[in-house]
């Protein structure tokens, strides 16, 4: 006999529903239904409901809890070291091999994580390609920079790109005293007590060039795309870029296992750690803090530099990096600063506003007719 069923006396209709739990936690319906057209009994009972399982609570991982400035200096560390590794390869094939593997290598890293769309606005395409050939030429610029002169040096001076953008158009005279004191600092970096590359220099210039083109590019696609998807593309493209001259250029270094596992180094070093890192960090703190931070991005790489190349610099460029630092850091600060203001003054006008707003309700719009005026007073929901 069906677990359930029960015999009647005599013919019945109606139903029956009762709710159980057992220690596992299965929820039982047991369901009766009596049904008798010819005297015939029809019982369906005991249907087991599977637990209601809710997501787990997201928990935190390790990284989640170091604070937010080791956090920082742990992605420009990683950067740097990168950077340090890069330079070593120079003697196995090169700098401008080694440059368009890394970019190759990247690209291909680009699609693989990220895994873009590639149906993206027709008003993205040219930011894409901007994008993808300011990646190609601010890496081939600053590997043939760091080949000639040290990295510290290298660095402050690309510096310059980023800090020309965030000070472009600006019209207060505390940006243009920033733009001076970074100017300054170049200048003392150029006391280097020997010889000192101009071809260098003008290479980390260009870098800094592809840097401030990267920004404004990015910032295109960055309105016409979502998430990665612009900047993967960017990065395969400048990678397509590249993979001509490195196939011509490399020849048997790029069968060199040393060299294949000095770039992946480098692309999880310089790429991935720091991607990471970065992205933690800015859960914590806001954006305009994180880029303070990370103004002391040239100190970090003289430091690395010095300990890991043995690029030791003198009192002078020491002196030359801290005054990149501070220009940097005190533009982002004000900028930001300047940028809270502007967001509160907005806020406070629409809450005026809305005041304004709920103690006038029957408004005249400016440019309005009578007609209008009339309409909108006897029809309220047809203009609201």
């Amino acid at each position: 006999m069906p677990t359930g069923y029960s015999q009647c006396a005599r013919p019945q209709f109606g139903r029956h529903f009762a709710t159980g739990e057992d220690l596992r936690g299965n929820r039982t319906v047991n369901l009766l239904l009596l049904w008798v057209p010819s005297f015939r009994l029809v019982v369906v009972t005991s249907v087991e409901i599977p637990p209601r399982t809710f997501p787990p609570l997201p928990t935190r991982s390790p990284v989640d809890r170091v604070p937010a400035p080791l956090l920082v200096l742990g992605a420009m560390v990683s950067i740097q070291l990168g950077a340090a590794v890069a330079k070593q390869l120079f003697a196995l094939a090169g700098a401008d091999v080694v440059a368009c593997l890394r970019i190759v290598v990247a690209g291909a890293l680009g699609l693989l994580i990220w895994r873009p769309v590639f149906r993206v606005d027709r008003r993205a395409l040219p930011g894409i390609a901007g994008l993808g050939i300011a990646i190609a030429a601010m890496n081939l610029s600053f590997y043939a920079a760091i080949e000639r002169i040290p990295l510290g040096v290298a660095v402050t001076i690309e510096f310059l790109g980023p800090l020309t953008v965030a000070l472009l158009g600006s019209r207060r005279l505390r940006d243009a005293l920033w733009a001076l004191t970074a100017g300054a600092g170049v200048l003392l970096l150029m006391d280097s007590g020997g010889p000192m590359s101009w071809t260098g220099v003008l290479f980390a210039l260009l870098a800094g060039a592809g840097w401030g083109a990267y920004i404004a590019c990015g910032a295109v696609v960055g309105r016409h795309t979502a998430g990665h998807d612009g900047l993967a593309l960017a990065m395969a493209f400048g990678g397509a870029l590249a993979l001509p001259f490195l196939v011509t250029q490399g020849g048997s270094a790029l069968l060199d296992p040393m060299l294949l596992a000095g770039i992946a180094v480098v692309a999880v070093c310089s790429s991935l750690v720091p991607h990471a890192i970065e992205l933690t960090a800015l859960r914590q703190i806001e954006a305009s803090v994180f880029g303070v931070w990370m103004s002391l991005q040239p100190a970090v790489a003289a430091v690395a530099g010095m300990v890991l190349l043995g690029e030791g610099l003198r009192g002078a460029q020491w002196g030359g990096v801290a005054m990149v630092v501070v220009a940097a850091a005190g533009s982002a600060w004000f900028a930001a600063d300047s940028g809270r203001r502007a967001q509160d003054e907005m806020a406070r006008r629409g809450r005026t506003d809305a005041l304004s707003a709920d103690a006038e309700p029957l408004k005249t719009r400016a440019g309005a007719t009578s007609e209008a005026i009339r309409l909108e007073r006897a029809a309220p929901e047809l203009v609201h």
